[in-house]
């Protein structure tokens, strides 16, 4: 929608900003950010939030505040985590249920493949481990992903779900 307003020349806002594309932060930065923002946050708790964001700025915002309001802004453990999780999917669901709603079969069985494991799905092993079907339709489905950013290759040249949250709510919703 955003692109549509400042991109679209019959929108009232055609051509007055520039995109900018805000990149992830890295941990080194974020952490400490973060970190200040708690009575306590466990070390393991503070890593876990930065592994599941990969230092996307609007996903690690989400998660923090998540986690703050459990653990009420004091001690953040594990428990807290795991609520803090549980809350941030159950106000994502309606989201994430319009994404699989709209992807095709294939795109559905990838999205579970990547979810439980990130990889290489055109490699046999990989399509078989994850009952994917014929490299041709495992690459249109890795396009059509790509194109809606769900999904993306890492720096290992693996691919993953780039789309914050969305592999762990397959995990929890569609195994």
């Amino acid at each position: 929608m955003m692109r549509r307003i400042f991109n679209d020349e019959n929108e009232p806002f055609w051509r007055s900003a520039k995109p900018m594309e805000l990149g992830v932060i890295s941990p080194a930065d974020f952490g400490p950010y973060i970190e200040a923002r708690f009575r306590a946050i466990d070390p393991l708790v503070l890593g876990r939030v930065l592994a599941m964001t990969h230092g996307h700025p609007y996903a690690t915002q989400e998660l923090g505040y998540f986690l703050w309001e459990e653990a009420g802004g004091g001690e953040a453990g594990l428990a807290e985590l795991d609520r803090a999780i549980t809350s941030l999917l159950r106000s994502e669901h309606a989201h994430f249920t319009l994404i699989w709603d709209h992807a095709a079969a294939t795109q559905r069985v990838l999205l579970q493949a990547l979810a439980a494991e990130p990889g290489r799905p055109y490699a046999g092993e990989y399509r078989r481990r994850h009952n994917l079907p014929a490299p041709s339709s495992v690459q249109r489905a890795v396009e059509a992903l790509a194109a809606d950013e769900l999904v993306g290759r890492d720096e290992d040249g693996n691919f993953r779900i780039v789309e914050p949250f969305l592999a762990e709510w397959i995990n929890r919703n569609e195994q």
